[in-house]
């Protein structure tokens, strides 16, 4: 026996109304046609689209940065403040706080405006400014501010980045090229740890680790600047 958790399109949910079913129908629709790779495109076509891996190089590049902050900074803001593991636990949680508003109201500035790859564009570049002040900061509140910012950076660039491949993604193809992009980007989960533990054994410090970290900043800007000028190029061929 098949039990379906989700309904199979919105003619079958319940609790919509027959005008927002109406709606939500002619929106899906358009998308759809608006798509560069629609409904009638493989699995196959996602997996050999440009597109797709540069999404997912964009986000390999952008999760490094925040899983070598979630599991490094801990560490570097104790050992920079100098306070104790419930101080620091404090200031960990109080930081992040900041960085989920960030996200929100990111978020819905991008849907606001329909714009992504500013939204995606800036907070990398300002992340790697961040990195190159706390890399070579010597003031304790410098690193913590410079950290801080970078982590409300990264947070507020997520809700535009995983939007980013439903602008030319449909059907089919959006389910394997979403799945194969966020493969790519799960990577980062083993090499950003992995790349900071190396450098601290290497240098003594995590100082040449967050300043390397504009390297996957960088790479990002590009990456997506690059993915934005494809889209455009299809858009205007399309038109």
């Amino acid at each position: 026996m098949i039990f379906k958790l989700l309904p199979d399109g919105p003619e079958t949910v319940a609790w919509l109304t027959k005008e927002e079913k109406a709606w939500l129908q002619i929106e899906l629709k358009t998308e759809s046609a608006q798509a560069h790779l629609g409904p009638k495109a493989g699995a196959l076509q996602a997996l050999g689209s440009a597109k797709v891996w540069m999404t997912g190089g964009y986000l390999f590049c952008t999760l490094f940065i925040g899983h070598a902050y979630a599991f490094c900074a801990p560490a570097i803001l104790k050992a920079a403040t100098g306070w104790n593991v419930t101080r620091v636990g404090f200031l960990v949680a109080v930081i992040g706080l900041v960085a989920a508003a960030a996200m929100l109201l990111a978020s819905r500035h991008s849907d606001q405006t329909e714009e992504r790859p500013l939204h995606c564009i800036v907070p990398c570049l300002i992340m790697a400014v961040g990195f190159a002040v706390a890399g070579t900061a010597r003031e304790s509140w410098v690193l913590v501010v410079a950290l801080a910012i970078c982590f409300w950076a990264y947070n507020s660039l997520l809700g535009p980045s995983f939007a980013v491949p439903m602008q030319f993604l449909a059907g089919r193809a959006a389910a394997t090229g979403i799945a194969a992009a966020n493969t790519i980007a799960m990577l980062s989960g083993f090499a950003a740890p992995y790349y900071m533990g190396i450098r601290r054994d290497a240098t003594g410090s995590y100082q040449a680790g967050l300043r390397e970290l504009i390297v996957p900043c960088l790479c990002g800007v590009v990456l997506m600047m690059v993915l934005t000028r494809s889209l455009k190029r299809k858009d205007a061929t399309i038109a």
